[in-house]
């Protein structure tokens, strides 16, 4: 499970919200892993989505590539669109097109897909060597 780092009232309604992911939490026995963030407000009103890649992802292995997208299961880029974690570090705000403004009880997940290997072997072992990402949402809770 991500690590919910801050959670902040900004004034009466503005909320931040930043989850880590770390590269262990990464395990499935599959290409892809989606990580459950949060389930927003009924009343969220979407303000700002974006990641920051703190330390890049990387594996020794046969994996060459991890994106990441942030969204619903029913649109995985809702967010944020694409993003390979490999090789760089810092602030994205990778904006899909036509991404939403109303965010109400969107069950927020970031879906992690790996180029080249399986994540992990889905008992808790994962195949990368490092990565941290966090994820900051910016909206407002006016149920």
């Amino acid at each position: 499970m991500a690590t919910n780092l801050i959670k902040r009232a900004m004034g009466e309604a503005l909320v931040h919200e930043v989850w880590r992911v770390d590269y262990t939490e990464l395990d499935a026995a599959s290409t892809t892993e989606s990580i459950s963030l949060v389930t927003l407000p009924a009343g969220a009103i979407g303000l700002a989505a974006w990641i920051d890649n703190v330390t890049a992802a990387t594996d020794a292995g046969s994996i060459s590539a991890l994106a990441i997208e942030v969204g619903d299961a029913g649109d995985p880029n809702a967010l944020v669109s694409s993003y390979d974690l490999f090789g760089s570090t810092g602030r994205v705000q990778n904006i899909a097109a036509g991404s939403t403004e109303v965010w109400g009880s969107m069950a927020v997940v970031a879906k992690f897909t790996a180029t080249g290997a399986n994540l992990g072997d889905g008992a808790g072992t994962t195949a990368l060597d490092s990565g941290e990402v966090d994820v900051h949402l910016v909206y407002m809770d006016v149920r």
